[in-house]
């Protein structure tokens, strides 16, 4: 679209684009009452303890970890499993006849995913369900054992990480 003219005059001003004619702009603030967020929203004023806040300054604000005092899984046995190495290896000077694989935790699973800043590493999540580095996993350990490690891991991974990495 192309502006063919602009017509300014003391009481109005109007801009004819492509034979429209538009309404004058807005001089004065607008009339319109802000809506209250709803109740349980980042920005409602009684959950955050103050005035509206800017969804980035919700975001940013620490979400304060809730006391869950003496918590314990009933049945810890079912959230690991040990392989055992047919070819043990050390690292920085330990040596790993075996790999305990467990499951994660919520929080766990959040720092694999991320906040979409970077992309997921199936071997991120493998890192985390054996305490043993990336790296290690994928490229340093023998391949019988590898395979044996990640299937464990596999077997392990939250449902949401399964549909992620096209698990079945």
């Amino acid at each position: 679209m192309k502006l063919r003219s602009i017509q300014l005059s003391s009481e109005v001003a109007t801009m004819e684009l492509s034979g429209e004619v538009l309404p004058p702009p807005i001089d004065k603030e607008p009339t319109l009452t802000p809506v209250r967020p709803p109740p349980g929203s980042p920005n409602d004023p009684n959950r955050t303890g103050g005035a509206d806040a800017s969804p980035a300054e919700a975001e940013s604000r620490p979400i304060a970890a809730a006391a869950v005092g003496d918590f314990a899984f009933v049945d810890p046995d079912k959230r690991e499993t040990v392989v055992p190495l047919e070819h043990p290896f050390t690292l920085d000077g330990v040596r790993y006849d075996a790999i305990r694989v467990r499951r994660l935790t919520t929080a766990e699973v959040s720092a694999v995913i991320g906040n979409g800043a970077r992309n997921i590493d199936l071997f991120d999540a493998y890192a985390a369900m054996t305490g043993l580095p990336a790296a290690v996993l994928r490229q340093r350990m023998d391949g019988e054992d590898g395979l044996a490690v990640t299937g464990a891991c596999s077997r392990f991974l939250p449902r949401l990480l399964k549909e992620m990495f096209g698990f079945k």
